[in-house]
């Protein structure tokens, strides 16, 4: 018996000791290292809101009591932003014809763009909005990029005379709740981005403003216990805005004659 229990005393100490690692640490301690990384890991449930909803309310139509489809045809003129060509496709014809479902990408590299994306689509519509003189004077454009734990979808408005930000909209995102999943219900935080500039001097600077310092227009306040989900929309506003973005067809459409 006393042969018996000490076998069976031997295998316990070995199934205890696969509880910690090697130098002792808990599991509680290896999952700070799991943290630290910008991958998706499905950890949370994604949230999803209307697409077309959060492109009203980043248009500034959110407020008119009608059908999206309807707000969006009589308030915004689709353009095709064209990657792989570099030019911005204005017919109607064309745009109309526009499947985003037949859509060509282009693979990337996740650590060589500011984003993390892994592909990019070639061709990308945005919007025109018109003031009441009839002249553009805010385009609208889709925006993506990698967050703390998930992929962050949503779009932004910015003032075609100065490039600054108008609003900005999230309606996809995996980020924990409460916390990083603030970006698409925190109405408070998205709207300090209004009259924010992404670019100076032509080259993207958007960052985080110091935790005790106040923002700047190159700035912004992170969501509280969320920092790691606000520097990832800095990360995707700096390359939408950037070389490798929309920043070449920004200038072309400032460019245009009224």
């Amino acid at each position: 018996m006393k042969l018996r229990q000490c076998v069976w005393l031997s295998l316990a100490i070995v199934l205890l000791s696969g509880c910690f690692d090697k130098s002792g640490s808990s599991s509680t301690d290896l999952g700070k290292g799991i943290h630290t990384s910008l991958q998706p890991t499905g950890k949370y449930k994604i949230k999803h809101e209307d697409p077309q909803r959060v492109l009203l309310e980043v248009a500034g139509l959110g407020q008119q009591h009608q059908s999206a489809k309807m707000l969006i045809q009589t308030n915004l003129e689709p353009v095709l932003v064209d990657f792989k060509q570099h030019k911005l496709i204005e017919q109607s014809q064309e745009v109309a014809g526009f499947d985003p479902q037949k859509v060509t990408y282009t693979q990337m590299d996740p650590k060589q763009n500011l984003a993390h994306l892994q592909k990019r689509a070639e061709r990308i519509k945005i919007y025109l909005k018109r003031g009441n003189n009839g002249q553009a004077d805010e385009v609208i454009v889709p925006i993506q990029g990698m967050g703390y734990f998930s992929m962050l979808y949503g779009y932004a408005a910015f003032n075609l005379n100065n490039m600054s930000l108008e609003r900005i909209g999230f309606y996809q995102q995996a980020e924990t709740p409460a916390l990083g999943g603030q970006i698409m219900s925190n109405h408070k935080w998205l709207k300090q981005f209004a009259g924010k500039q992404v670019l100076d001097n032509g080259k993207p600077a958007f960052k985080i403003a110091p935790r005790h310092g106040q923002a700047s227009v190159h700035s912004f306040d992170a969501i509280s216990g969320a920092t790691h989900t606000s520097k990832g929309v800095a990360n995707l506003l700096n390359y939408w805005c950037g070389p490798n973005g929309y920043g070449p067809f920004f200038a072309k459409l400032k460019s245009q004659p009224s």
